[in-house]
């Protein structure tokens, strides 16, 4: 049989002796193929991990960054609510202002993110306005456990380079930045970073995840109806819609939600306040959880937008990821100050909370630091 040099030369190279002398094929390279698998393998899991991340800066884009353009201003304008008559006896506030300026350390844990979630009633954009809502929510990563600390508006703090005045004042003054070093002055509570979000867009995030549900009684029914005209007004729809009409468990809408979280004078007035803005906010968590992947996107498209944040793209990108191991930590939520460590004072005219700071930084530090 006749071949050429070349063929002949190729044929050569396919063939081998065996033991017995014999000339036999050599084995093809079965390697070649599972390798091509393999790195087909690898290559759809890096497009997979890129468009994953590309989605989450999708959202992550959508926020609002503070430009950090805050300036602190020497007066803000008065707050008309709980002024009352004669001061406290001046011993008892020398004493409560002592007590302020004894403390100095800041706790910080790098296990522990504490993010300041704000809550403000800005009637126009821009506005300075006081923090109606202030919750300090901090994630441990050793205990496993997410705490919310509802900061009362009315405790009498120092306000670094303005002076004593109401805890919601501070955001007035001087903005986001400001709130937070008046918290770790007062509280010896390192705060990481802050979430702010107004009211009026509270409305639309609770509207997007499909309403909550919410028991309400007939005395909050009739408080959070005036709120809601209020809201209505504000936000040019007719007065009388969106009222709660019965009492009992039922399901609420945005507007509703609102005007149930600002009730403050039913019950122990703020106190029972912000145990309802942090059952409104842990209802709202359950119910992202159970949204649909169609029915989370719509929701972020919505929420995302509305608020404005200092933390970082990095930072978010990675409390993102941790979404999923958080769900699974146990929440502890409660207020500060707590009962027994505060009592009702009046001071320049204002009614306000004079702290056992003492007992409300022990308490602070046991819950979110784990320290007894």
């Amino acid at each position: 049989m006749k071949y050429s040099k070349r063929a002949g030369n190729r044929r050569r190279r396919a063939l081998a002796l065996d033991e017995n002398g014999q000339l036999v094929s050599k084995p093809k390279n079965k390697m070649k193929k599972p390798a091509i698998v393999v790195l087909a393998i690898i290559a759809g899991i890096m497009v997979l991990i890129l468009a994953a991340v590309l989605l989450i800066f999708s959202y992550i884009w959508k926020i609002n960054y503070d430009q950090g353009k805050y300036e602190t201003v020497a007066t803000i304008p008065a707050e008309t609510e709980q002024q009352t008559g004669p001061d406290s006896d001046q011993a008892a506030i020398d004493a409560l202002e002592e007590q302020m300026r004894a403390q100095s350390e800041v706790l910080t844990d790098d296990a522990v993110t504490n993010i300041l979630l704000i809550g403000v009633d800005a009637r126009t954009k821009g506005e300075r306005c006081r923090s109606d809502s202030m919750i300090l929510v901090s994630i441990n990563q050793d205990t496993r456990k997410i705490v919310m600390t509802s900061l009362l508006r009315d405790s009498y703090v120092t306000i670094p380079g303005v002076g004593y005045d109401r805890l919601n004042a501070a955001h007035a003054y001087g903005g986001p930045d400001l709130l937070m070093r008046t918290i770790e002055y007062n509280f010896g509570i390192g705060v990481d970073r802050y979430v702010s979000v107004d009211f009026s867009s509270f409305v639309d995030v609770v509207d997007a995840a499909g309403g909550l549900e919410l028991t309400i009684s007939d005395a909050e029914r009739e408080v959070a109806n005036r709120y809601i005209y209020e809201i209505n007004r504000i936000r040019g729809v007719d007065g009388n819609s969106n009222m709660i009409t019965s009492s009992g468990y039922q399901h609420v809408n945005g507007t509703q939600a609102l005007g149930y979280a600002r009730i403050r004078y039913v019950g122990n007035g703020d106190f029972q306040r912000t145990d309802r803005q942090r059952e409104v906010l842990d209802e709202l968590f359950n119910k992202m959880k159970k949204l649909n992947i169609l029915e989370l996107n719509d929701l972020l498209n919505v929420m995302l937008p509305n608020l404005t944040t200092n933390l970082t793209q990095g930072q978010l990108f990675s409390l993102v990821l941790g979404m999923p191991t958080y769900r699974y930590y146990k929440v502890d939520s409660y207020h500060v100050p707590f009962d027994g460590a505060y009592s009702n004072m009046t001071i320049r005219g204002m009614a306000v909370l004079g702290l056992d700071f003492d007992q409300c930084i022990a308490e602070m530090k046991r819950r979110i630091y784990n320290i007894e």
